[in-house]
């Protein structure tokens, strides 16, 4: 046993993890704990050769953002382990790692950020993801190759959790590495207010200006206050997680999974498969209608309750399709075909019988999303001018969502 981190349920030490001959092992410490995924049952043998790697990749970033965090750490390109070892102290869900030697939690809390340090912060975001390098008490780690970091707030206060305390929300400053993108701060804040309007299972966001960065908060679904007030994490997986895939198989359309593996994953596993299988379609008619090519599998997900495990609030929905000139194939297929603009009536009938659904529910969904997406899009569009002003990308992006009704009924 070469190098060992140690795994944590919120505060409880559940399972190791650790490198022998360069394999992952993975292992829970006792019969009755918590499993870390549906993936992983608990066993009293470990997961041996890799096994469990995939969904430990799945906790870290992704693209450039992972390049820089590696960068300012000094962590050789590649090395899950290394770079969960540095990272790994408040991650998606309720799972968080820390080295062998570190006792967590013990001195865990929040340090308040002056506005000229959150300025600050928010600026240098884009060379340092994540809060890399800041201090050796902050281990952030979020999946996705977007900038951003997560942050506790109360009372319009930002705090940077420490020694393991939770984060309630994400922040992301504008893609600008990219030509052509511009206003993604905007768009999703946008898409994601419109979501909600018209039924999706979304979480609350808003737009903050801080400095001069205009700043995309969400709050966290997979965080609550428990009675006395201790902000608590909830365990979730993405779909790749769920699979056993590394993330770069989140993309149907390069060799990876599509709706028909979500769709049976949610049919084995959900308190509620009637309602996530609804959701799930109304997620997929919804993204043709705003033009998000960009919805993978790692932007779905599952969350565990009291009350069952069930299809997890959306994220990450934006409209690549503004932008123009770039990818338009869908990330996963809709029936047989993945171009958003060729979308016919036959490859939804392609969709329903792969996932072995009547016909007449997705018309229904996509019917009744489009009845209500007509009158809302230019109430949202009104209440987001008045709360962040007017936008030439979120204007383009209204006018397109009404000439693509067509594709979802015809």
């Amino acid at each position: 046993m070469n190098a060992l981190l140690k795994v944590y349920f919120n505060e409880q030490h559940i399972a190791n993890l650790w490198l022998e001959d360069k394999y992952y092992n993975f292992q829970y410490l006792t019969q009755d704990t918590q499993p870390i995924s549906l993936s992983l049952p608990v066993r009293v043998e470990p997961y041996i050769r890799d096994y469990a790697k995939p969904y430990f990749a799945n906790l870290l970033p992704e693209g450039e953002t992972r390049t820089l965090v590696e960068a300012r750490l000094g962590i050789s390109r590649g090395d899950d382990f290394e770079l969960l070892k540095r990272i790994g102290g408040d991650c998606a869900g309720a799972i968080t790692l820390f080295p062998e030697d570190q006792v967590p939690f013990v001195t865990a809390g929040y340090s308040a950020l002056s506005n000229s340090e959150l300025i600050t912060m928010i600026r240098e975001l884009p060379q340092a993801p994540l809060c890399a390098g800041r201090s050796k008490s902050i281990r952030l780690s979020l999946p996705g190759a977007q900038n951003k970091t997560t942050l506790f707030i109360k009372d319009g206060v930002y705090y940077l959790p420490e020694n393991g305390a939770a984060s309630s929300h994400i922040l992301k400053v504008p893609i600008t590495n990219i030509a052509g993108i511009t206003d993604t701060v905007q768009n999703e804040t946008f898409v994601m207010m419109l979501a909600k309007e018209v039924g999706l299972n979304v979480p609350n966001v808003e737009m903050v200006q801080i400095g001069a960065v205009p700043v995309f908060v969400i709050e966290r679904y997979d965080r609550y206050f428990d009675a006395n007030r201790h902000l608590r994490r909830i365990l979730q997986e993405d779909f790749c997680q769920l699979l056993m895939l590394e993330p770069t198989m989140k993309y149907q359309n390069t060799g990876g999974v599509g709706l028909i593996d979500c769709i049976q994953k949610i049919r084995e596993h959900s308190s509620d498969i009637t309602t996530d299988t609804e959701q799930l379609l109304k997620w997929v008619a919804y993204n043709v209608l705003v033009g998000n090519a960009d919805a993978h599998v790692k932007n779905l997900s599952m969350i565990w309750s009291s009350k069952g495990i069930r299809l997890a609030p959306f994220y990450d929905i934006l409209s690549t399709k503004v932008y123009g000139g770039h990818d338009d194939a869908f990330a996963m297929s809709i029936g047989r075909e993945y171009n958003i603009d060729r979308l016919t009536r036959t490859n939804w009938k392609q969709l329903a019988e792969f996932l072995d659904i009547n016909i007449k529910l997705i018309d229904k969904i996509n019917s009744c999303l489009v009845d209500t997406i007509v009158p809302t899009v230019n109430k949202v569009l009104d209440v987001f001018e008045s709360k962040y002003g007017t936008n030439v990308t979120v204007e383009k992006m209204v006018r397109d969502i009404g000439s693509r009704t067509n594709l979802l009924v015809k």
